[in-house]
């Protein structure tokens, strides 16, 4: 029988392995940052990566339920959906996410090779 942890993390890889190549890059860096990361930092440590686009790739993580905005931005987030006028977003600069389960935050950053932690973490 196959234990629980790696049919579960087999599953995850899955997951991850279907994520564009783009989000796949955001939701490994982001990994090194831990479970809960602030919007500044993912940006910090990516400064190759357009911020539309990190905006992009992070909307589309939420959409999969790999990550989801914090508590306190959730609220936010809620606010200005239902909103009219898209000028009035929410601030990017101050959210905040996390990974919607450690094992998820765990597995990915399992996957990244010692010199991409090393690069990430400088």
């Amino acid at each position: 029988a196959v234990p629980i942890k790696d049919s579960v993390t087999g599953v995850i890889l899955t997951r991850i392995d279907q994520l564009s190549p783009m989000n796949q890059m955001i939701l490994k860096s982001a990994s090194v940052l831990g479970r809960k990361f602030h919007y500044e930092t993912l940006q910090a440590i990516t400064p190759n990566i357009r911020e539309a686009s990190l905006e992009k790739a992070l909307k589309e993580l939420v959409a999969a339920k790999i990550i989801d905005y914090c508590q306190e931005d959730r609220l936010s987030v809620a606010f200005y959906r239902n909103r009219r006028h898209d000028s009035n977003q929410p601030n990017r600069q101050r959210m905040s996410y996390s990974f919607t389960h450690s094992i998820l935050q765990e597995t990915t950053y399992g996957i990244l090779c010692a010199d991409q932690r090393r690069v990430l973490h400088e």
